[in-house]
């Protein structure tokens, strides 16, 4: 029997990366600012790369897929998170609004799990550790997509790979950010070379990489007028080119660098 994949997202909340407008004072000191979000979530969240993955993602069966979501969730009366409150600012408040997913996302069940983190490390006072014990000893394929690349997706990169070597751990470039986008690629590099982390930079190929599906978006993304050049030879397929045209709607002509 086929084993099923895990697909984790990390703080896709409104307080870290909510799309802001251009010249908009940011919420809070760990927002990831206006063109990282853009960027990420794009102008319209349900329109967006991560909305459409998590529909991609909510397509698929327990036994083909299991979805955690971790979720930034601080409490002003718990004085164990008074310092950590402190030293980052007030953010994710239990409840409140900048606490919400920036998709739509299904409450716990047999197919998605909702991990609720005061902290750095995720694995600290949460049930993540309990969650995937049930997979220790086998080799499974997990996904990381969220932010902050450089804190902690980097952080949970490391205790998974740790405490599970058995996993194969792959990130992709598309679905993560951090407020500094040289800190983004500096980090990715660091995940793969140090840690062994398979880094993907089309979404198409991290969701092949998870179960060797990828999101049909020929019927939920209309064509736009951009004409998409590259510098270099790259291995995009047409859904990902079609999400490329979609972030860059308003422009007539976008010159691509390609960096791997």
């Amino acid at each position: 029997m086929k084993k099923p994949a895990i697909l984790i997202t990390q703080c896709l909340q409104n307080d870290f990366v909510k799309p802001l407008n251009k010249h908009e004072v940011l919420p809070n000191k760990l927002h990831i600012g206006y063109r990282e979000a853009k960027r990420l979530i794009g102008e319209d969240p349900s329109e967006g790369p991560v909305n459409r993955l998590m529909h991609w993602a909510n397509d698929h069966s327990p036994e083909e897929l299991k979805i955690i979501h971790i979720r930034d969730w601080h409490n002003l009366n718990d004085e164990g998170q008074k310092q950590h409150l402190e030293q980052f600012g007030e953010h994710c408040i239990m409840n409140s609004d900048g606490a919400e997913f920036v998709f739509k996302s299904n409450k716990s069940s047999a197919h998605t799990h909702i991990i609720n983190a005061s902290g750095l490390n995720d694995f600290i006072d949460t049930e993540l550790e309990q969650l995937l014990n049930n997979f220790k000893d086998q080799k499974i394929r997990v996904g990381i997509i969220g932010v902050w690349t450089d804190a902690k997706i980097s952080f949970l990169c490391y205790e998974l790979s740790t405490r599970y070597p058995n996993f194969e751990i792959a990130l992709c470039s598309a679905l993560t950010a951090s407020s500094s986008t040289s800190m983004h690629f500096i980090a990715l590099e660091r995940l793969q070379t140090m840690l062994n982390i398979q880094i993907f930079s089309s979404v198409g190929d991290f969701t092949s990489f998870l179960t060797g599906k990828i999101p049909d978006l020929n019927n939920k993304l209309k064509e736009f007028g951009v004409n998409i050049e590259f510098n270099d030879k790259t291995n995009l397929d047409d859904n990902d080119q079609k999400l490329l045209q979609y972030l860059f709607r308003e422009s007539k002509k976008v010159h691509f660098k390609v960096l791997d």
